[in-house]
């Protein structure tokens, strides 16, 4: 199989590849956390349904320019000049057959989805009013592109436009390249836009960041009473009043301690009135 793609536009036709499939793969991404969050019948959910739809369509019919691009001009050349003044080639351009379908699939889908939603916050947060401001900003610009290509389309859509051959001159096929950028950025548009809320940055942090690389939680510092020190020198000094000079335990000097402190005193007492009346005697 040839490829019929001028060898001077390859570069710029691989690199729009890229970029398709980096929104692809935004799109894919927002699917799945979605259906994790179990929000698959969200407005978001089907904001990135159909975003996913349009970004395969367009990488398809990529695919499709970039190896029959010779063919595509030609086929189109032939339909443009058959159709003079057709409304639908102001809308679409000359694309033709497959062409067609993807084109509608990929320009058309996403914009109707903007404008539908079913209210739905569980995975939305604070910033939810800037996120739809930001979403339908775009929107507009997006629509104001499609009505500047569809006037200019129309207004080049005569025979001393269209010339006697087809136009496959570098610059028309440069072009033809970079304008299947608009139909993909949606997906990404919707994962910069919706795919950035507190939840979905925590669960892409813990599934596509090695655990590794993760910051570990801080574990709880112990709990720690700090004492001062006039309270523990005032522990200090009640705890001795208990000891005497020679370390021995003082007794207590309550009203139980009166009254062991007297039954000591009078035992030697009476010690001293038994001698006394031995030597009377």
């Amino acid at each position: 199989m040839v490829v019929q793609l001028l060898h001077e536009v390859v570069g710029t036709a691989i690199v729009v590849l890229l970029y398709s499939l980096l929104c692809l793969a935004a799109s894919s991404i927002m699917i799945w956390l979605v259906w994790a969050h179990h929000e698959r019948d969200s407005y978001v959910a089907l904001l990135s349904y159909f975003t996913l739809l349009g970004t395969i369509a367009s990488i398809i019919q990529q695919f499709h320019t970039f190896i029959w691009w010779r063919d595509v001009k030609v086929e189109q050349y032939k339909y443009a000049v058959a159709h003079l003044g057709s409304p639908e080639i102001a809308i679409a351009g000359p694309s033709v057959g497959l062409d067609l379908v993807l084109f509608y699939i990929r320009e058309y889908q996403s914009p109707e989805m903007m404008t539908k939603g079913d209210g739905r916050q569980s995975i939305y947060d604070r910033w939810l009013v800037l996120r739809f401001s930001i979403a339908f900003a775009v929107l507009g610009v997006f629509q104001l592109v499609t009505i500047l290509l569809e006037v200019s389309q129309l207004s080049n859509h005569t025979m001393e436009k269209l010339g006697e051959s087809a136009n496959l001159s570098k610059e028309r096929a440069k072009n033809d390249f970079l304008l299947f950028m608009p139909g993909v950025s949606t997906s990404l548009l919707v994962f910069v836009v919706f795919g950035t809320t507190r939840t979905f940055r925590k669960a892409i942090y813990k599934t596509f960041v090695p655990k590794r690389f993760q910051k570990k939680p801080t574990e709880a510092a112990p709990v720690t009473t700090i004492i001062p020190d006039e309270d523990v020198h005032a522990n200090e000094e009640y705890g001795a009043s208990f000891y005497d000079a020679k370390g021995q335990i003082q007794p207590d000097l309550g009203s139980n301690g009166a009254t062991i402190a007297a039954a000591d005193t009078s035992q030697p007492l009476a010690s001293i009135d038994l001698a006394r009346g031995c030597e009377l005697r």
